[in-house]
């Protein structure tokens, strides 16, 4: 018999209860404290892209309230990764990367919550109250308060935010600086002894997937041959990987995609003088969900579909038949160019023409 939702199940609520102390749970027949809300608990099935069998279970915090507080959180963005990995590569820094276990259920919330738990949580707490302490997946603030947790964690090691790119840490080492980039529960360390970094986090949290990255955001990580100056071989990214695991799910959604185009977009198509049928609310959801997987190839250095990406996303509030069209055209056309890479090359740039510059008068636009 196969169990595998059922283990991934148990596992998921040993962890959530007993391992990370989520609830405090109270005495069968207990009250709940005067001024707590009840939400209910959802379970979230899962087969992650390596066949993992994943269980979450959540709290449903859309029945909540707005909170008064602040529940603002960022994420690093894909540019401020390719600036660590440029500098990596510059100043001779490996990159490893890591997964927080778990990684909201390390930060305490401030919400006041209790569920009740129903028999498939086991008979010892099938009926009784568990007041939430810890920020459970699916609250309004749970993003923040891990990032509070997490950012506490960094400056205690010396570690200091970036002024330039959000979610990026720093630490001057006196001969170089190293980085951290985070984005959630996802971290890339950028260090002469990135093995060190992380001993010191597993201290803390539980981490999965330790060492150099093959895949990151959906980019896949690789080194190239060549020659770069003094080095072989340099860091590329790609969206490779992205596009095969994206593939099926959009002819999925709109039917086989054919592979033999050679350009992202007929060239004689206007998307503007379009006048086919007008989509379906289900047809214009699943228009918005392929736009964002185009707009996401392009930030993997996908710059070849750039164009025909920018153009399509004019019309996501009311898109055309032949605007899906054009999108499956997309896509047949990244089927066979997938392959492209941003490689790091940290050569300095060499101007040829540089006697252009002379005699501007730069002062008109940045002053003295």
């Amino acid at each position: 018999e196969d169990t595998k939702w059922m283990d991934s199940f148990q596992l998921e609520v040993q962890q959530l209860v007993y391992d990370f102390e989520t609830f405090e749970v109270l005495q069968r027949g207990a009250k709940p404290p005067e001024g707590h809300q009840r939400i209910p608990l959802i379970v979230v099935f899962d087969n992650k892209f390596d066949g993992l069998h994943k269980c979450r279970i959540v709290g449903g915090g859309h029945v909540t309230a707005p909170p008064a507080e602040d529940v603002y959180s960022s994420v690093v963005s894909m540019e401020s990764i390719r600036f660590v990995l440029f500098l990596a590569e510059k100043n001779g820094l490996t990159v490893w990367g890591g997964d927080v276990g778990n990684a909201y259920l390390n930060g305490t919330t401030r919400e006041k919550l209790y569920v009740v738990f129903d028999s498939a949580f086991g008979p010892e707490l099938a009926g009784r109250i568990g007041i939430v302490r810890k920020s459970l997946y699916g609250l309004k603030t749970s993003c923040a308060r891990w990032s509070e947790h997490l950012a506490d964690t960094l400056r205690s090691l010396d570690w200091v935010p970036s002024k330039a790119h959000n979610d990026v840490w720093m630490k001057d080492c006196g001969t170089h600086y190293e980085y951290v980039a985070i984005y959630l529960d996802d971290v890339i360390c950028a260090s002469r002894n990135p093995e060190e970094f992380f001993k010191r986090l597993q201290t803390r949290y539980a981490m999965k997937g330790v060492g150099a990255p093959e895949y990151y955001l959906g980019a896949s990580v690789s080194r190239v041959q060549g020659s770069f100056g003094e080095r072989s071989d340099t860091t590329a990214l790609s969206a490779k990987t992205y596009i095969k695991n994206m593939i099926p799910k959009l002819e999925e959604a709109f039917g086989e995609v054919s592979r033999s185009y050679t350009t992202p977009i007929d060239p004689d198509y206007r998307p503007e003088l379009d006048e086919s049928g007008l989509c379906g609310a289900k047809e214009g959801s699943l228009y918005h969900m392929a736009i964002g997987s185009l707009q996401w190839v392009v930030n993997l250095g996908g710059i070849n579909i750039q164009y025909t990406t920018t153009i399509l996303s004019k019309y996501g509030m009311c898109p055309r038949e032949g605007h899906i069209v054009a999108v499956k055209h997309a896509f047949g056309y990244l089927k066979c160019h997938s392959k492209g890479k941003i490689v790091f090359d940290t050569r300095p740039l060499e101007i040829a023409n540089v006697e252009y510059f002379n005699g501007s008068n730069w002062r008109q636009i940045y002053g003295d």
